[in-house]
């Protein structure tokens, strides 16, 4: 097995990330599921601020359903990840929100998403993202 931050791209990530002191949020973008997770991937533990990641994700799926009639999921999953860079941006930097936001589609198209679902997935995403800054600046 790999150690963290073997490869050159996952150590100029770290290294940027390291540059931005006052970061307070990172999401990290994947497909597919229909899923918020929070930390903690690689433990399945809950974080020591769990209700302010919670409120956070129950704020970003909120606009989604808004905007798209989606629910999608928030809470911790290690079935699906193993711990990623939003733990390690979570334990190692200023920012006290971050996780994974496993986009469209739940299983039917899978990796192949119709170019149909594009822009519903970037407005709805917008409306999250833009949910979840709101309650980020008012926390």
């Amino acid at each position: 097995p790999r150690e963290s931050f073997s490869e050159p791209e996952s150590r100029a990530i770290a290294s940027y990330v390291d540059s931005l002191p006052n970061l307070k949020a990172y999401w990290n973008f994947h497909s597919y599921g229909e899923e918020i997770f929070i930390p903690w991937a690689y433990t399945g533990d809950p974080p020591p601020d769990r209700i302010l990641h919670e409120n956070a994700g129950y704020a970003m799926r909120d606009a989604i359903r808004e905007t798209s009639g989606l629910e999608y999921y928030v809470g911790i999953d290690t079935d699906v990840i193993s711990g990623d860079l939003s733990d390690w941006i979570y334990r190692n930097t200023s920012a006290i929100y971050s996780g994974v936001l496993e986009l469209r589609d739940s299983g039917r198209y899978g990796f192949q998403l119709p170019p149909e679902f594009i822009c519903p997935t970037s407005q709805e995403m917008f409306a999250g993202l833009a949910a979840h800054a709101n309650f980020v600046f008012n926390n």
